[in-house]
């Protein structure tokens, strides 16, 4: 894992979430008092304010801030359940103003109209937006995470896996219905054209997700 947030390490989620929450509640006493007092200093005397519109619209934009809140403290709690995930993404569409916006604060956005597909390293924190970070060092907006991929195509995951079952007798289901068991030796893995773990056994092909028991072979 790289960069994670502004600069801190993933342990400082935590205290940046703390944060996030402490300046909603300073916003939801100083700011509010001093937005009103300021709407009533500065009201007509002789056509005075109706103080319950003025509290109805502080208590929708306390609404909003929690709102913002929330989705922030999840933001950060899905980056760091991500990181060494396999994931589509879409590339950032912005004006060569905007990239150069986004490199001032040390950002490194993937700029484009396309998908890829990328194993996230690291996250971090611009601004309480949560950008991910590949392993090429490109960054995406949280958000712009369109699938989690159970690390399809991925080397590092091909070859645990091979490493654990090459060798091995695995139980598997199969036939049409998917109910008959049957036994064999793992004598290969990889993956199928949509990405699927295949286990080569007894001359043929099973998905690995058919697998039922896992044993050492007897000779």
């Amino acid at each position: 894992m790289t960069t994670n947030i502004a600069g801190t390490t993933a342990a400082g989620s935590s205290s940046n979430a703390a944060a996030a929450k402490a300046n909603q509640q300073a916003f939801g006493s100083a700011d509010f008092l001093s937005i009103m007092l300021s709407e009533i200093t500065n009201q007509d005397p002789l056509n005075p304010s109706d103080t319950s519109k003025m509290v109805e619209s502080m208590r929708q934009l306390q609404v909003l801030a929690n709102t913002a809140s929330e989705k922030f403290r999840a933001d950060v709690t899905w980056a760091q359940q991500m990181v060494g995930q396999m994931v589509n993404v879409t590339q950032v569409v912005a004006t060569p103003e905007q990239q150069q916006d986004m490199k001032d604060v040390g950002l490194n956005p993937d700029v484009g109209y396309g998908n890829k597909d990328i194993r996230i390293d690291g996250f971090r924190v611009i601004d309480q937006t949560v950008w991910v970070q590949a392993q090429d060092g490109k960054q995406y907006p949280i958000d712009n995470i369109k699938q989690v991929l159970n690390n399809r195509f991925d080397t590092d995951a091909l070859a645990e896996i091979s490493n654990r079952l090459l060798g091995m007798r695995v139980g598997y289901l199969s036939g049409i219905d998917g109910t008959t068991r049957k036994e064999g030796v793992v004598t290969g893995v990889g993956y199928d054209s949509d990405g699927k773990i295949n286990l080569a056994v007894d001359g043929g092909y099973i998905r690995y997700d058919d697998v039922i028991a896992i044993s050492v072979p007897t000779t």
